[in-house]
């Protein structure tokens, strides 16, 4: 797989579980990390994103509740979104 898509994959790995589960941002991200052979410039590109996406939820849920129809949006949309 290619580099840009499994940072990608791994940032959406650890938003669906800290949206499903009681895990700590830490313990995923060294889990997905120790999984994988990445650069300190990927890594610091997960945690950045991943943390900005946390920080800024309650806009993200706005901008959904704007645009989606009255059909439920399940968690991988919510994330991609």
């Amino acid at each position: 797989m290619k580099k840009g898509l499994s940072t990608r994959l791994i940032i959406h790995h650890i938003l669906v579980s800290l949206k499903q589960n009681n895990s700590t941002f830490d313990k995923l991200f060294n889990h997905y990390i120790n999984k994988e052979e990445l650069t300190n410039l990927n890594k610091k590109f997960i945690q950045n994103i991943t943390l900005t996406a946390i920080r800024h939820e309650t806009i993200i849920l706005e901008i959904i509740n704007s645009y989606k129809s009255n059909k439920k949006i399940n968690i991988d949309e919510y994330v991609l979104l």
